[in-house]
């Protein structure tokens, strides 16, 4: 008949000892599994950074066989905020050198004479549009963003002096001034800012049955 024993304190063995290492042979196949799991999957990742190497060499490669890669072209500018470039496909390599040789001026336009700058001139208004003359100015194109400034001159303070220190605390993107000349006082007219696009035209209203603010409208294409 079978018998079971039962290692006691009194039989002197390390009961947990001989436990801890069995379970430890135990467990060696599934540490062998976990170590081989591990280097399958350091390979796996190797094999994907090559095969990503190998992909980018291949686009790169390809880029080679079209025509546009050997007949690209660049363009650039020593003075990118004055001068801007481009270069189409068919460009030739070389280098363009610009020379300015007359700058961008203010439209200025004069008046008929007055006997003196404290002449009465006559009451109404005018407006001053900023915009584009074309060449024989006979069209005239609104600046973008630009609004018309409307000039009110109302009796008693329609003297050629009194309109150009109107014209000017207006901010019309116009000043005036007077000249003298032999002939008399004369309103001149200048742009504040320079270019195409900063011309002008000066329309006028008369009011009170009092012509005369029609001599310093400037409006060729009327």
């Amino acid at each position: 008949m079978a018998t079971l024993s039962s290692a006691g304190i009194g039989s002197g063995l390390d009961v947990n000892t001989i436990v801890t290492q069995l379970m430890s042979i135990e467990r060696t196949p599934i540490r062998q599994l976990q170590t081989q799991a591990t280097t399958l999957q350091t390979k796996l990742s190797s094999y994907g950074q090559v095969q990503s190497a190998v992909a980018a060499m291949r686009d790169a490669a390809a880029k080679l066989t079209t025509a546009s890669t050997y007949g690209g072209t660049t363009a650039s500018s020593s003075d990118s905020s004055s001068v801007s470039v481009s270069a189409s496909s068919g460009a030739a390599a070389g280098v363009i050198g610009i020379s300015v040789s007359k700058l961008a001026t203010s439209q200025s336009v004069a008046s008929l004479a007055q006997p003196t700058s404290a002449s009465t001139i006559g009451q109404g208004s005018l407006t001053i549009e900023l915009g584009t003359w074309n060449a024989d100015q006979s069209a005239f194109t609104a600046k973008n963003g630009a609004t018309a400034v409307t000039i009110d001159i109302a009796s008693g303070e329609d003297s050629l002096a009194q309109i150009r220190d109107k014209i000017n605390s207006a901010d019309a993107g116009v000043s005036a001034s007077i000249v003298t000349d032999a002939s008399g006082a004369r309103l001149v007219m200048r742009s504040t800012a320079t270019g195409e696009s900063n011309g002008f035209r000066v329309s006028a209203a008369e009011s009170g049955g009092s012509p005369g603010l029609s001599t310093l409208a400037f409006d060729p294409s009327a």
